[in-house]
């Protein structure tokens, strides 16, 4: 038996016993032939898609991996969560073509070939708090 062939055993010997005992900390998906596959040393696996409803002409992802940003045919930057739910829709010029995101994350980075141009545009979530409540118990006193 080859060095390959004796860590394989032991990697499906690992998980085998893992789904039998169920050790904690451990979780195993089941993922169908179809959704991923191999050819030679590389090994592939496709995670969940979702449907965006225009023609997408460029991507970029958040630092932290919690947001992605889709530059549309439609003139919009739609930003959806890693999980593909919508949380929002930026306007832009009909002439970008490309996005990029900064070092920090905290900036996209719009590539306009039309107007031959760069802009830097801020994005950021707006969280509602509800603090009516909260300040009335400690006025009240």
């Amino acid at each position: 038996m080859s060095n390959t062939q004796e860590k394989r055993l032991i990697i499906k010997t690992f998980f085998l016993l893992a789904i039998i005992i169920g050790l904690p900390g451990y979780s195993l998906a089941v993922i169908p032939e179809s959704e991923g596959g191999h050819h030679k040393q590389i090994r592939w696996q496709y995670s969940p898609s979702w449907e965006i409803e225009a023609e997408i002409l460029d991507m970029v992802h958040s630092l932290d991996g919690k947001h992605l940003f889709f530059l549309t045919g439609n003139k919009q930057i739609q930003i959806f969560t890693s999980k593909g739910k919508l949380v929002g829709v930026m306007p832009v010029d009909a002439g970008v073509t490309h996005i990029d995101i900064s070092p920090v994350g905290d900036k996209l980075y719009l590539f306009n070939n039309k107007k031959k141009s760069f802009t830097a545009a801020s994005s950021s979530p707006i969280f509602s708090a509800h603090t009516a409540r909260s300040c009335r118990r400690y006025w009240t006193k």
